[in-house]
């Protein structure tokens, strides 16, 4: 092999590099979009809130008087949201968008409790 053969060897190795760096956020944000597709808005009355290990999570009553549960995430994703600095309390109005996980449950991704909204972050790599 070459000065000249290293060199392009690794050019190629560089560059091939550079693209997977700068591809992986537009992959991985192309596949969260897709998320945004299956999600569900539900707005109701908060009646019982849990954030506590070791599912962190809410009751909240839609105006046909349906009750969904609602999951927050884990104890970490609520503190980055801000949620767990002022919990909502039972009887306040909510709105929860997030993605249905069988039944009468919703994965929350945002919750406006009383005009305040909070953003729930995905969950780690790994984690679900």
């Amino acid at each position: 092999m070459t000065m000249t053969d290293i060199g392009r060897l690794g050019l190629a190795t560089f560059l091939l590099a550079a693209l997977a760096y700068h591809a992986a956020p537009q992959l991985a944000h192309a596949l969260r979009s897709t998320d945004r597709q299956d999600q569900v808005t539900i707005n109701g009355a908060v009646r019982a809130v849990n954030l506590f290990a070791p599912e962190p999570d809410m009751t909240l009553e839609d105006s046909d008087g349906h009750q969904w549960h609602v999951l927050l995430g884990s104890q970490l994703q609520i503190s980055h949201s801000g949620l767990s600095a002022v919990p909502p309390q039972a009887g306040e109005a909510a709105q929860v968008v997030g993605v249905m996980s069988g039944g009468e449950t919703i994965r929350a991704a945002r919750i406006m409790v009383e005009g305040q909204e909070y953003d729930i972050p995905a969950p780690g790599p790994g984690r679900t």
